[in-house]
């Protein structure tokens, strides 16, 4: 049900200096937002190539050790993509946020 007090004139136009200053204040809320997510963006991106240095092989003469180590490598591997992905798809939402 439609609410009879409120008109375009009443309501937006003859308070329009409000309704400007509250565009404003949640602009400035979206900026910030969006400046936050793209610092953790780049922390996201900087621990992917962090995991990924550690990923590399490390040789070792003993079987068992050898099979730890692979393993232990390959995790950090995954790691690092996950990583990697989180910042992407970050980096889409706030491409959209911005663009709205």
């Amino acid at each position: 049900m439609e609410n009879p007090q409120v008109s375009f004139a009443k309501t937006l136009f003859m308070e329009w200096p409000s309704v400007k200053a509250r565009n404003a204040t949640s602009r400035n809320v979206l900026d910030e937002l969006i400046r936050c997510l793209r610092g953790r963006i780049a922390v996201e991106e900087m621990y992917s190539k962090g995991l990924q240095k550690l990923s590399n092989p490390i040789s070792s003469s003993s079987y068992s050790l050898n099979e730890a180590i692979v393993g232990f490598t390959s995790d950090i591997a995954n790691k690092s993509v996950q990583h990697k992905e989180l910042a992407e798809n970050l980096q889409k939402d706030v491409k959209e946020l911005a663009e709205n």
